[in-house]
């Protein structure tokens, strides 16, 4: 497995989704970091089957692979699980490549958890939903 150093991005057109979600009193990332919006953004991609790319010149920095900082194991962990899925066992090779798969799925995910927050009575009773029908699906 590769311990290269590879650079989480986000669209800089929907940075301000992720500034809301980790200040809004009202969200569920309420004093969350961005990776964690980041992560949940991607996972929410891959269970959809959406990925957007982001336009290179669109492309801004959110974090770094090696300094992600408390809980990093499994953050990367599950990253590396949505490229795995996406691409085989070999994508472990190489970490840019990881983090390329899914800063296209955070990149669809992050409009699905907007919907969410805007959108919800009740976010955790969203998520929830989402988590359970997820575990109740077949694919």
């Amino acid at each position: 497995m590769s311990d290269e150093r590879a650079t989480g991005t986000i669209d800089k057109d929907k940075a301000h989704i992720y500034d809301e979600l980790v200040m809004d009193d009202h969200s569920l990332f309420r004093s969350h970091s961005k990776t964690d919006v980041y992560v949940m953004a991607a996972a929410l991609g891959y269970y959809f089957k959406e990925i957007k790319e982001i336009p290179s010149t669109n492309k801004q920095d959110l974090f770094v692979t090696t300094t992600l900082g408390s809980g990093t194991v499994d953050k990367l962990w599950i990253l590396k699980s949505i490229a795995i899925s996406f691409s085989g066992i070999e994508v472990l090779k190489s970490m840019k490549e990881i983090i390329k798969i899914c800063d296209s799925y955070a990149n669809a995910g992050i409009d699905r958890l907007d919907q969410i927050h805007k959108n919800s009575d009740d976010e955790v009773v969203e998520y929830a939903m989402l988590m359970a029908e997820s575990l109740n699906n077949d694919d």
